[in-house]
């Protein structure tokens, strides 16, 4: 484990959110102590969620679209938009994580709430929007299951 989040997320939990718009996370996901994380207003699927990583990971992602062949301004809004989107936060000793009450409005954000594990970072989702998201998710994957058949 680094001084972030494991590098190895794994599993989908049903939490909420307390009044304060704190969200427990697993223990297994964090460091022991406090843990810098960075949230990042994100979509997939047509559908609004919060990417939660590591600052590391977060630079990591930086450097790999400034490497790409990529028009030079292409990769600069880009990234700058990144930077716009997220938020620095910290999963406390207590292992809670504070949401910004503005990206909870924006993301419709309720007491219910998703936790997704996408190996190196971790996603947070309206249940509903999970749900349909999903779908979309695995009828897009249907090629590669009938080559690796995990699913």
């Amino acid at each position: 484990m680094s001084n972030g989040l494991s590098n190895e997320l794994c599993g989908k939990y049903d939490h909420k959110l307390d009044p304060k718009n704190r969200v427990a996370i697993p223990s297994e996901w964090r460091c022991g102590d406090e843990c810098p994380v960075v949230l990042l207003e994100s979509s997939k699927e047509g559908y609004p969620m919060v990417k939660v990583t590591s600052p590391e990971q977060f630079r990591a992602w930086v450097e790999e679209i400034r490497a790409s062949d990529r028009p030079m301004g292409a990769k600069n809004r880009y990234v700058g938009r990144m930077y716009a989107e997220c938020l620095h936060g910290v999963i406390n000793a207590q292992g809670k994580l504070l949401v910004p009450k503005k990206m909870c409005v924006r993301l419709e954000l309720d007491a219910d709430i998703k936790l997704v594990a996408r190996g190196n970072f971790f996603e947070l989702w309206k249940p509903e929007s999970f749900t349909l998201a999903d779908q979309i998710e695995l009828a897009a994957m249907e090629e590669m299951n009938e080559v690796f058949d995990i699913f």
